[in-house]
């Protein structure tokens, strides 16, 4: 059931006809663990229970990938700077689909 919510919050987030490219478990430093990360061909979207956050792909400026044992960490700069931890593996898939789809 939990898994369920996690992805009607996700659709719920897209945008009318917004299809996920990747779409990984992943957790923030803030206390919104549980949450899912997705990336589109225009926009990087997370979504958990108690926090949502979209970005367009132009306004990301660098994107870094970090491996620590099995989790990975995905530092995404803009104005802002947002961490996310996930499988290293997944987080490898994110911030390649990042990197790929940056203007």
């Amino acid at each position: 059931m939990r898994r369920q919510n996690a992805r009607e919050r996700l659709a719920a987030a897209l945008l009318p006809g917004e299809v996920p490219l990747v779409t990984v478990d992943a957790d923030t430093s803030s206390a919104a663990p549980g949450g899912l990360l997705a990336v589109t061909p225009t926009r990087v979207v997370y979504t958990a229970k108690n926090d949502s956050w979209a970005m367009e792909l132009d306004r990301v400026m660098n994107v870094f990938f970090e491996q620590e044992y099995s989790r990975g960490l995905i530092r995404i700069e803009s104005a802002e700077t947002r961490l996310f931890t996930a499988d290293a593996s997944d987080a490898q898939r994110v911030v390649a689909a990042l990197r790929a789809g940056r203007p």
